[in-house]
Protein backbone atom coordinates (compact mmCIF):
# COMPACT_ATOMS: atom_id res chain seq x y z
CA UNK A 1 0.00 0.00 0.00
CA UNK A 2 2.62 2.29 0.46
CA UNK A 3 4.96 1.40 -2.63
CA UNK A 4 1.14 2.14 -4.20
CA UNK A 5 1.10 5.53 -2.56
CA UNK A 6 4.91 6.13 -3.40
CA UNK A 7 4.36 5.30 -6.86
CA UNK A 8 1.65 7.83 -7.42
CA UNK A 9 3.60 10.37 -6.28
CA UNK A 10 6.12 9.54 -8.82
CA UNK A 11 3.82 9.31 -11.55
CA UNK A 12 2.47 12.72 -10.93
CA UNK A 13 6.05 13.93 -11.10
CA UNK A 14 6.53 12.34 -14.74
CA UNK A 15 10.03 12.07 -15.18
CA UNK A 16 9.82 15.91 -16.36
CA UNK A 17 13.60 16.46 -16.35
CA UNK A 18 14.31 13.63 -18.87
CA UNK A 19 11.24 14.29 -20.69
CA UNK A 20 12.35 18.22 -21.08
CA UNK A 21 15.63 16.62 -22.18
CA UNK A 22 14.92 14.06 -24.72
CA UNK A 23 11.88 15.30 -26.44
CA UNK A 24 10.75 18.90 -24.98
CA UNK A 25 7.45 17.57 -24.73
CA UNK A 26 7.31 15.82 -28.28
CA UNK A 27 5.78 15.76 -31.34
CA UNK A 28 2.49 17.45 -31.15
CA UNK A 29 2.66 17.56 -26.84
CA UNK A 30 2.39 13.42 -26.90
CA UNK A 31 4.85 13.25 -24.46
CA UNK A 32 3.59 16.52 -22.58
CA UNK A 33 2.89 15.43 -18.43
CA UNK A 34 1.45 17.50 -15.73
CA UNK A 35 4.53 19.02 -14.03
CA UNK A 36 6.37 19.50 -17.66
CA UNK A 37 3.24 21.58 -18.34
CA UNK A 38 3.51 23.16 -14.88
CA UNK A 39 6.88 24.52 -15.55
CA UNK A 40 6.16 25.26 -19.23
CA UNK A 41 3.12 27.43 -18.30
CA UNK A 42 5.08 28.72 -14.97
CA UNK A 43 9.14 29.69 -16.63
CA UNK A 44 8.35 29.94 -20.01
CA UNK A 45 5.01 31.55 -20.54
CA UNK A 46 6.54 33.61 -17.64
CA UNK A 47 2.23 33.22 -16.17
CA UNK A 48 3.27 32.49 -12.75
CA UNK A 49 -0.21 32.35 -11.35
CA UNK A 50 -1.60 29.70 -13.42
CA UNK A 51 1.77 27.50 -12.72
CA UNK A 52 1.27 27.80 -9.28
CA UNK A 53 -2.70 27.22 -9.37
CA UNK A 54 -1.61 24.15 -11.57
CA UNK A 55 0.76 23.07 -9.00
CA UNK A 56 -1.32 23.51 -5.79
CA UNK A 57 -4.04 21.86 -7.48
CA UNK A 58 -1.71 18.81 -8.55
CA UNK A 59 -0.80 18.85 -4.42
CA UNK A 60 -4.33 18.30 -3.55
CA UNK A 61 -4.88 15.83 -5.74
CA UNK A 62 -2.48 13.73 -4.25
CA UNK A 63 -2.86 14.74 -0.32
CA UNK A 64 -6.36 13.64 -1.27
CA UNK A 65 -5.27 10.45 -2.97
CA UNK A 66 -2.39 9.85 0.00
CA UNK A 67 -5.41 10.29 2.40
CA UNK A 68 -7.64 7.90 1.13
CA UNK A 69 -4.58 5.48 1.05
CA UNK A 70 -4.01 6.10 4.12
CA UNK A 71 -7.61 5.55 5.73
CA UNK A 72 -7.55 2.48 3.57
CA UNK A 73 -4.20 1.39 4.90
CA UNK A 74 -5.47 1.92 8.76
CA UNK A 75 -8.29 -0.25 8.24
CA UNK A 76 -6.08 -3.09 6.68
CA UNK A 77 -5.52 -6.42 9.00
CA UNK A 78 -1.87 -7.78 9.24
CA UNK A 79 -1.37 -11.66 10.83
CA UNK A 80 1.82 -13.02 10.94
CA UNK A 81 2.31 -16.16 9.14
CA UNK A 82 3.20 -19.30 10.86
Amino acid sequence: MLNLIAAMVAAFKGGADQILVMTGGGPNQATTTLSLAIFYRTFMDLEYGVGTAMAWIMGGILIGFTAYQMKLLSRAEFKAAG
